[in-house]
Parts: structure tokens; C-alpha cells; sequence
């Protein structure tokens, strides 16, 4: 994790722990991937029988910008399954403040 991240990394950590809870390695390394690749980064965590998810999220995300973390809780927010978790909601929010 940047030092100098402007994310805070306390509620950071606590969104990439609940949306472990709620998905599966094959769906973070597709999530992290697609947002990598729209902007032209590479995520490292690739192998779904090595990596849990937990460790799937934070290896991926880290390689994003400040920028791109917020693009990347923004498009997780949408999904459904992340909709109907209220606990996921709330650590979402107090990051979007």
C-alpha cells in the first residue's frame, strides 16, 4: 500500500475484508482485472488456487492509483450482491466521505 495514499487504508482494508467474505477468488481476480486493464494497468494477482480473496483484493488494488481505488469501490457499489450487503454498504459510504 502507497505510503501517500490519500485513501484511508484502515477502511480500505475493511471494504477489501467484507467483499472477501461475500465473493469467491475467480470473482475479485475478474473485478480487479477489468478495472486494471481499463486503465492500462497490470494486476498481479492472477491464480485463483494460490491467492485467497482477501489477498486476491489487496495485491490488485494496491497496484491502482488513488483515483482508480475510488473508480473501483465506485463500480463495486454497483453490483447487487454489494447492494444487499448493509454491513459492505456502510464501510463503502464512510469511505466515500
Amino acid at each position: 500500500m502507497n505510503k501517500h495514499s490519500s485513501v484511508p487504508y484502515v477502511l480500505l482494508i475493511d471494504i477489501e475484508d467484507k467483499l472477501a467474505e461475500i465473493i469467491y477468488e475467480y470473482d475479485a481476480i475478474e473485478l480487479t482485472q477489468a478495472l486494471a486493464k481499463s486503465v492500462n494497468k497490470e494486476a498481479d494477482a492472477k491464480d485463483p488456487f494460490i491467492s485467497s480473496t482477501r489477498d486476491v483484493l489487496r495485491e490488485n488494488i494496491d497496484c491502482l492509483s488513488d483515483d482508480e481505488k475510488f473508480e473501483f469501490i465506485a463500480q463495486v457499489q454497483k453490483l447487487s450482491y454489494v447492494k444487499h450487503n448493509s454491513e459492505l454498504m456502510d464501510a463503502i459510504n464512510k469511505l466515500a466521505k
